[in-house]
């Protein structure tokens, strides 16, 4: 398992992507295969369970695949959206898609006597995360519905982000 950690700017040096090599698998070989995940690594000491060789992750970003961008272009992981969006009074549930490089919908699911001021406050909360340019248009919704592949995304953008491009180079 190889670590490659994202550009400074970007998140890193301890917000990267895992990437994976097999050894004796008599099926198939891969080589540094990109599991899509982007890890924290752990950077206050040895892991807690006693391990002290090798990579130790404080907590899964979320997937590459999930990414959005601030208005001034640096990377937003799911767990930063879970993070700001955690501190929301009755919100159960929201999807954010990046349409632009500065405008955002969310849909937001929440208790129903807290939809309004938790709509209101998410859409605060994002624009905060997301920057003064940022247009965060925050609606309620009673459910949220699946992606083509019944997967609920929490969150994408509207137009390719390549994780490629966000790597520090130093360690490609």
């Amino acid at each position: 398992m190889d670590f490659q950690p994202l550009a400074p700017g970007q998140g890193g040096p301890l917000v990267g992507r895992v990437v994976v090599t097999t050894f004796g698998n008599p099926w198939c070989a891969l080589l540094r295969f990109n599991t899509g995940d982007l890890v924290r690594l752990e950077d206050r000491g040895a892991c807690p369970c006693g391990r002290t060789r090798g990579l130790t992750a404080r907590r899964i970003e979320g997937r590459a695949g999930n990414l959005t961008l601030t208005a001034d272009g640096r990377l937003v992981t799911e767990a930063e959206l879970d993070d700001v969006l955690g501190a929301v009074e009755g919100l159960v549930f929201y999807q954010v898609v990046q349409i632009n490089s500065r405008r955002y919908a969310v849909r937001c699911v929440a208790e129903e006597a807290k939809a309004a001021a938790a709509t209101r406050a998410a859409g605060r909360a994002l624009r905060r995360l997301y920057g003064p340019e940022a247009r965060v248009d925050a609606v309620a919704a009673p459910e949220l519905q699946p992606a083509e592949s019944g997967k609920f995304r929490r969150a994408c953008a509207r137009f390719p982000i390549r994780i490629e491009d966000c790597l520090d180079d130093r360690y490609a």
